[in-house]
């Protein structure tokens, strides 16, 4: 979602890497976020998704291969207003990402940085 390459300015913020987890910064420079996540969307309007690798499997050759990224939607201050506890896939009806239970009871989607219960 982010490489190591500077990125661009979304509703005034914009995500930094550092030890290649994610966080963010405003437009002077002032970390608002700690990195923190593996995985982060640019903010829609007051909003972004974030993902956090909840476990890791380490490879044959001393590298770490990290799965199941869960995702959850977090305001401009680093607070949760979804929890990190959602699975992501695609929508071909929606064409975009949405997040749900593993159990498919319960999820979200962001549309023009609107949060929708699904």
């Amino acid at each position: 979602m982010v490489g190591t390459m500077p990125d661009t300015y979304s509703s005034k913020m914009r995500r930094i890497v550092k030890d290649q987890l994610i966080g963010f910064e405003d437009k002077k420079g002032k970390v608002v976020i700690e990195p923190q996540f593996h995985q982060a969307e640019r903010f829609e309007k007051k909003i972004c998704v974030v993902g956090i690798y909840q476990s890791s499997v380490s490879s044959t050759d001393g590298g770490e291969t990290l799965s199941e990224c869960l995702y959850g939607v977090i305001d401009k201050k680093g607070n949760w207003i979804v929890p990190c506890k959602y699975m992501r896939r695609w929508d071909d009806v929606r064409n975009s990402f949405v997040y749900e239970e593993a159990n498919g009871t319960s999820g979200f989607y962001v549309e023009k940085g609107r949060l929708n219960q699904r």
